[in-house]
């Protein structure tokens, strides 16, 4: 009998306190598709979360039940990923342990001192007292120190819906850009107490930024461009003039927050772009990001922008017909829409030149806002074609100077953002317009450019090269030296006559004397433009 009590004193002494060690919970993930992969989170920064490929282990993937939360993520090519969070919800099975070595100690102890107060023989209650007291101690030691709770022990695996895989009549895709439009107060996040409060939304705290974020053309757009090509949306095809471009712009976000948990939604409008600016429908869409861990100080958590916004397009892509026409976008005549209340002008160039001396007067500076580029008179009335981009910005008025430095100034009266053709009038008369080829030049021949590059106090420079090739029937290639401020002038063959307006030169690592001038023939149909 004196063993046996000896034996369980020990045993009981050695499960006291076990709860403690309870570090760690292995759970077995069920159900996991052939393809998917499941990670674990492994740290969580400012960037995002760092993830652990456990997808070969989901038998047991190991959980820290010290931490306050977990996240699984759930991925598999073409549907949307999922983030499951898990929290030590299951009480500690071990503090049963403690609890019978609580009371078994505490029952071990009061049989030692009941024989030390009778005077019994049988037994040494010295043990009993002492083996009952440190059995009873760990055992409530156990009790009160965590784990309290440890984590779930089995996981079934989510469902994950596919993202939307084009049809075979639809267009293909290219991101034109993604702006950020947020006003005062569209910026905002919001506190739950707990996951329960966040589906009801039902939060205790909110609050906004009373700042404004306003950029145009974020990178943003990196990130969808690459998802719309793995889907087959787009690919390296879509830059042709049969794509359909959509342009974003993000409207609002809210930070949803549970604990040391977030998860963000944004507002998005979504419409066609097209260079015209002719406005077009425009969806809104809701997006979601998956959860993420609450990192103090990281500000406006751009992986979790770009992830709902990502998912955000994808729906409006998803939307019908009638919500959103986009898949038609791609046959409407923008063109002839735009130009569609435009008359035909009829100009009178100079009759004839036959040097390129001669074209020097009717080469001009066009001054805005942000900058600087060249024109050239084409009407004696005052009419000067330029590039479009040399006065796309937002001036009222452009300053003209002209070859005897006198200046005047001009109104936007036509342009073609496509062709990068644009149409000034000057209120004069008496002006030396430009001769126009009556021939088409060949490969090879000999051309000059006159503009003002660099600076304004470089006007009317003149170099010279060869046409290198016609590339299509909308622009022609040139070795001619050009810089950026010869933008809009005049390009001419060896008499002096215009045969195209420079709009271009190829900027890049290794690239040098390769230029782009539209041909004359494009005033037509750009501008709507034709010789008296």
């Amino acid at each position: 009998m004196h063993f046996r009590l000896g034996l369980f004193g020990v045993l009981m002494l050695s499960l006291a306190g076990c709860s403690m060690l309870n570090q760690q919970t292995h759970l077995s993930v069920g159900g996991c598709q052939e393809d998917m992969t499941v990670e674990r989170d492994l740290s969580i920064g400012e960037d995002g979360v760092n993830w652990l490929d456990v997808t070969s282990s989901t038998n047991d993937v190991a959980l820290a039940n010290n931490q306050a939360y977990h996240l699984l993520r759930w991925s598999m090519e073409g549907y949307y990923p999922q983030v499951i969070p898990l929290f030590p919800d299951r009480p500690n099975p071990l503090k049963w342990l403690d609890a019978a070595a609580l009371i078994g100690g505490a029952a071990l102890m009061g049989n030692g001192i009941g024989d030390e107060s009778n005077g019994s023989q049988n037994s040494d209650p010295a043990w009993k007292i002492g083996g009952g007291f440190f059995t009873a101690f760990f055992g409530g030691l156990g009790l009160i120190f965590p784990p309290k709770k440890v984590y779930p022990s089995d996981l079934a695996s989510p469902q994950l819906n596919p993202m939307p895989l084009p049809e075979e009549s639809d267009p293909l895709l290219m991101v034109y850009s993604v702006d950020l439009a947020l006003d005062k107060g569209d910026y905002r996040w919001r506190n739950y107490r707990d996951m329960d409060g966040f589906a009801a939304r039902d939060f205790y705290y909110s609050n906004q930024t009373d700042d404004e974020h306003k950029v145009e053309d974020t990178n943003l757009d990196r990130a969808l461009a690459e998802l719309l090509e793995e889907l087959n949306w787009s690919g390296e095809e879509a830059q042709d003039e049969d794509a359909v471009a959509i342009h974003g712009i993000l409207s609002s976000v809210t930070e949803h927050r549970v604990g040391s948990l977030m998860r963000y939604e944004v507002e998005t409008h979504w419409s066609v772009h097209n260079p015209y600016g002719i406005p077009t429908d425009t969806l809104q869409s809701i997006g979601w990001s998956n959860w993420s861990g609450y990192v103090i100080g990281a500000g406006m958590r751009r992986d979790l922008v770009s992830e709902a916004l990502r998912f955000s397009a994808l729906s409006a892509l998803e939307q019908s017909e009638e919500e959103w026409p986009w898949r038609s976008a791609i046959d409407l005549d923008l063109e002839e829409n735009w130009k569609s209340d435009w008359d035909t002008i009829r100009v009178t160039p100079a009759l004839s030149s036959d040097r390129v001396a001669r074209a020097l007067p009717s080469v001009v500076t066009v001054t805005g806002d942000r900058g600087f580029g060249s024109g050239c008179v084409i009407d004696a009335s005052g009419w000067i074609v330029t590039n479009h981009h040399v006065v796309e910005d937002s001036s009222e008025f452009w300053t003209v100077r002209f070859h005897d430095q006198s200046e005047r100034k001009a109104t936007l009266e036509r342009w073609d953002p496509v062709r990068d053709l644009a149409l000034l009038k000057v209120d004069t008369t008496g002006l030396n317009p430009i001769a126009w080829s009556t021939t088409l030049p060949m490969v090879g021949d000999e051309v000059y450019a006159i503009g003002t590059p660099f600076e304004e106090d470089y006007d009317a420079t003149v170099t010279r090269g060869i046409l290198s090739a016609k590339r299509g029937e909308s622009s022609y290639q040139t070795d001619v030296s050009i810089s950026p401020g010869n933008s809009g002038g005049p390009l001419l063959n060896e008499n002096g006559e215009l045969i195209g307006i420079v709009n271009a030169k190829v900027v890049a690592k290794g690239v040098e004397g390769i230029g782009f001038a539209i041909p004359l023939a494009e005033l037509n149909p750009g501008l709507r433009l034709l010789k008296d």
